[in-house]
């Protein structure tokens, strides 16, 4: 029988690069992929008039999808630099942010899927 234990981000506390580098780019691909999409929408659909981009509810998913990808980006490095130097007395600043985070996790992906709902 072969046991495979290997050290991870979860069971040793440490955070690796790879995974702070993947955050920051899915953060940076959603803010270009929603910039793009309000401004291709905004000409195309709406006439230049920004302010109906927000009527629709796929547009507001969209936008808490992107939300969650900064603030997951954000906790992650922030996480990465407090371990990498020792600075862990400096997550009490999380106290109030975490659970704003979590609940657009939720939200986002709640809304993504009763969108994908209606559409069938």
């Amino acid at each position: 029988m072969v046991i495979c234990v290997h050290d991870d981000q979860w069971t040793t506390g440490r955070m690796s690069t790879a995974y702070v580098v993947y955050r920051v780019i899915v953060a940076v691909l959603m803010v270009v992929w929603l910039i793009a999409d309000f401004l291709y929408e905004a000409g195309r659909f709406y006439r230049y008039n920004y302010a109906i981009w927000l009527v629709f509810a796929t547009n507001w998913s969209m936008l808490a999808v992107c939300v969650t990808a900064c603030c997951m980006a954000v906790t992650s490095v922030y996480y990465y630099y407090a371990t990498r130097y020792r600075a862990l007395g400096i997550f009490s600043a999380l106290f109030f942010y975490y659970p704003i985070v979590v609940v657009l996790h939720v939200a986002s992906y709640l809304s993504d899927l009763w969108r994908w709902r209606l559409e069938q």
